[in-house]
Parts: structure tokens; sequence; C-alpha cells
């Protein structure tokens, strides 16, 4: 399954994002496709990966994590295009 994790999180400065963006970077794939938003491969079911990933956040941040069906548009990359090509091959 490909997952696109969604996030804004208040400015702030001393606030380090790369703890979860370690943790994005653990699955099988992934691919950052903007500034806070990423795509990953998994087989893992939605509530896995929300509980894994929502450990990082705080109460003040909003989030969306959101299985991509088949039908997918966007004006993404061709990197990451690409990407989703390739994981969908590999049956995610």
């Amino acid at each position: 399954m490909i997952y696109l994790i969604s996030y804004k999180v208040p400015f702030d400065f001393f606030r380090a994002m790369e703890p979860l963006e370690k943790a994005i970077k653990e699955y099988p794939g992934w691919c950052k496709c903007f500034d806070a938003s990423w795509l990953i491969a998994t087989h893992d079911p939605i509530e896995t990966v929300s509980t894994e990933l929502t450990k990082y956040f705080e109460a003040k941040d909003t989030w969306l994590i959101a299985a991509i069906s088949e039908q997918i548009c966007g004006g993404l990359s061709n990197d990451a295009w690409e990407w989703i090509k390739d994981s969908r091959s590999k049956g995610f």
C-alpha cells in the first residue's frame, strides 16, 4: 500500500523534525513529495503506520495519513511519479 503522510507543525525554532523523517525513511519505500508531505510504501495497515508516526507529533500539530488509491492525479515531479510507478510494480 502507498500512503500519503502530510503534516503542519507550528514554527518552533528549537523543534527538529529529523526524528519523524528518520522514522518515515525506515519504511521499505519513501518519497518526499512536498515540504511536509511524504509518500511511503509498506504492507503495514494504516493503523500501524498511524501508531508508529503519531508519537512524533504534538497536540498542536495537524496531520493526515491516507491510503493512495489506483486513481491518482496531481502536479508531482517526474521523480515522484516514477517512485509511485516503481512502488506499485513491487506490489505496494
